[in-house]
């Protein structure tokens, strides 16, 4: 779900897009955006949660549709990374 949140300006609630259980969070990142500017909705900033934020997505969102991806990055939770 993508809602407004300017403190001077009603909330409202841009996109909802529902996906199958198995579908991982960052899998949906670039869809949100793209459908979003289909709607001509996108913002000069974007706040998302845990999971749906890695470096490959700030970097395409700001060339791609001039935004500033801001959340949690994933983090590389294989036992390899924790390991080191």
């Amino acid at each position: 779900m993508t809602e407004t949140c300017d403190d001077d300006m009603p909330h409202l609630i841009l996109h909802v897009e529902t996906t199958p259980a198995a579908t991982q969070d960052i899998e949906m990142t670039e869809v949100i955006h793209q459908h979003l500017e289909r709607k001509h909705l996108l913002a000069s900033e974007h706040f998302m949660d845990t999971g749906y934020v890695d470096g490959d997505h700030i970097v395409n969102a700001q060339i791609h549709y001039q935004l500033e991806l801001l959340g949690p990055v994933v983090s590389n939770g294989s036992w390899q990374a924790r390991d080191t």
